[in-house]
């Protein structure tokens, strides 16, 4: 996983897979960045080929937690068939960006 931290803003590009064994690691690296001050947090899809609905809880627990600092969480670049499908499916959207 990558974090590339610039000014009040952190991406986060997770790689492949964000899968169940993966939530802790998730789980981790966003309140490592609610601690250090980031407001908003950027989640790069652009790798990302598989999710699971553990991992996109997380997500949403956390949209709450920077919204009521004054952030966000947001998707960017999902370019996957089968993801953008569950993003839709879901309606991730209407709760976190999707861009």
């Amino acid at each position: 996983m990558e974090v590339i931290k610039e000014g009040t803003s952190a991406t986060i590009k997770p790689g492949v897979k964000l899968n169940a064994s993966r939530q802790q690691e998730i789980k981790t690296v966003m309140e490592e960045l609610q601690r250090e001050g980031f407001l908003f947090i950027i989640l790069d899809f652009a790798m990302v080929e598989a999710i699971d609905k553990q991992v996109l809880y997380y997500f949403l627990v956390f949209q709450k937690k920077f919204k009521e600092s004054g952030g966000e969480v947001l998707i960017k670049n999902a370019v996957n068939p089968r993801v953008k499908h569950i993003l839709e499916m879901i309606q991730l959207a209407k709760v976190i960006p999707v861009k």
